[in-house]
């Protein structure tokens, strides 16, 4: 009977302490929030300053200067442009440039230098994914190019146009971009036995980019 006794006063003290350590089990478990950063929103302002290369295009001053020992190939390029979102992918700005390159001639001739200057506006359509942003650009202005042989020369001037597609990498300051475009410039001749020059081409450039 004693032994009967103490098993009753043992029962519900055993049984209450399982159901202390076994609660917890049975309390719903909260997943840990998971760790999210801002969402990227898409720049509405944003300046460029880009260096490269361009090509020359094709022209019959080009192909005068090639059949005289001049060949007229790479240029250093710099481009500095900035636009103003005013709609969810299409804004409006501006945009400058400057190419430089130099040959010298087979058989002891003189080199011959080429210096170009663009300005004009742009149209450029943006869409975001992710951090990039992508970018295709319209452009139109005017170009002056001097082609000159031993530092004798003059300046022309004419349209240009041409289009330009890129990224940019937006999620720090600065950014980091890439474009790839061509420009078509016909600036005419410089007279005499001179002929019509384009001062365009296709270019690569590597860009800096600030944006809000």
């Amino acid at each position: 009977m004693i032994v009967a006794w103490a098993v009753s006063l043992l029962i519900p003290t055993i049984s209450g302490f399982a159901d202390s350590r076994v609660a917890p089990l049975d309390a719903p478990l909260t997943p840990p929030a998971a760790s999210s950063s801002p969402a990227f929103a898409a720049p509405r302002v944003f300046a460029r300053l880009s260096l490269g290369w361009m090509s020359t295009a094709p022209s019959e001053q080009r192909d005068l200067l090639s059949r005289d020992g001049f060949q007229l190939g790479t240029k250093y390029a710099g481009q500095l442009d900035a636009s103003y979102m005013i709609g969810r992918w299409i804004g409006a700005g501006f945009w400058t440039g400057l190419t430089y390159q130099s040959a010298d001639a087979n058989g002891g001739h003189p080199s011959v230098s080429e210096k170009c200057a663009f300005a004009g506006v742009q149209v450029p359509f943006m869409w975001t994914t992710g951090d990039v942003a992508l970018l295709a650009i319209p452009r139109f202005g005017a170009a002056s190019a001097e082609l000159y042989v031993h530092r004798s020369g003059s300046w022309t001037t004419g349209p240009v146009a041409g289009a330009e597609v890129g990224l940019f990498f937006a999620r720090k300051l600065p950014g980091l971009g890439l474009s790839l475009g061509g420009l078509w410039a016909p600036v005419g001749d410089q007279g005499g036995v001179a002929r019509a020059h384009n001062a365009g081409g296709i270019y690569f450039l590597v860009s800096g980019v600030l944006h809000e």
